[in-house]
């Protein structure tokens, strides 16, 4: 009976051992050193928080889109290869790397899209407000490239776009010649609103950038 009892709680400590083991991330980085640079314009991308409406014009002051751009984009790069520093084009040891990656932001191609073109998604009634309402996306595109670690020639370039949505709200047309005005929205409001988009931009651009770099770019 004994010889039982030891068996069993042989066997019930091994099982408990075993289910612990499946639940680790045996997930390994790459093992190459990576050298990470950012480009001027990409460090100091601005996005005037105005959203363009003239009453707040001047009032809403900026966003440090290019701060949080490029410490989400070293974070991604640095839970991928085993070693990651940030460089700038003028650092001697530049060469001590196995890969260069850069980053620059195509700014003409960034921020909400205008309000002149088709919105992702079409006005539609909110019941009981009198309002409509449809999404703009915020964007965020950023070339990627791969360097030589010598010359810091270009081996390949990759342009990756992300993409926030940004909620507003319009007053219903009445006239036909009448364009839609903005809201009385609260401007902290307005702003919370940007804001998100663009962390959601953020985050989207970051995670394809990842993928980019896991397929081997």
């Amino acid at each position: 009976m004994r010889k039982e009892i030891a068996l069993f709680f042989i066997f019930l400590l091994f099982a408990c051992s075993t289910n612990r083991d499946l639940s680790i991330d045996y997930q390994e980085k790459i093992p190459q050193s990576v050298a990470v640079m950012f480009s001027e314009g990409l460090e100091k991308y601005k996005e005037r928080a105005s959203l363009g409406t003239p009453p707040f014009y001047g009032q809403g002051g900026y966003f440090e889109v290019g701060k949080s751009l490029s410490v989400s984009l070293f974070e991604g790069v640095n839970s991928i290869y085993q070693t990651a520093v940030k460089i700038d084009n003028r650092d001697s040891s530049v060469g001590n790397y196995d890969r260069i990656i850069k980053f620059s932001i195509q700014r003409d191609k960034c921020g909400l899209d205008s309000p002149a073109t088709k919105p992702d998604i079409d006005f539609e009634d909110i019941p009981g407000e009198g309002y409509h309402a449809r999404s703009l996306r915020f964007n965020i595109v950023v070339l990627t490239e791969l360097l030589d670690a010598e010359g810091l020639e270009l081996i390949n370039s990759k342009v990756v776009k992300g993409d926030g949505i940004y909620r507003i709200e319009r007053k219903v047309k009445i006239r036909a010649d009448d364009p839609y005005s903005p809201t009385n929205m609260g401007l902290d409001q307005r702003k919370n609103r940007l804001e998100k988009a663009i962390k959601e931009a953020i985050q989207d651009v970051s995670d394809k950038i990842v993928k980019l770099l896991k397929s081997g770019f």
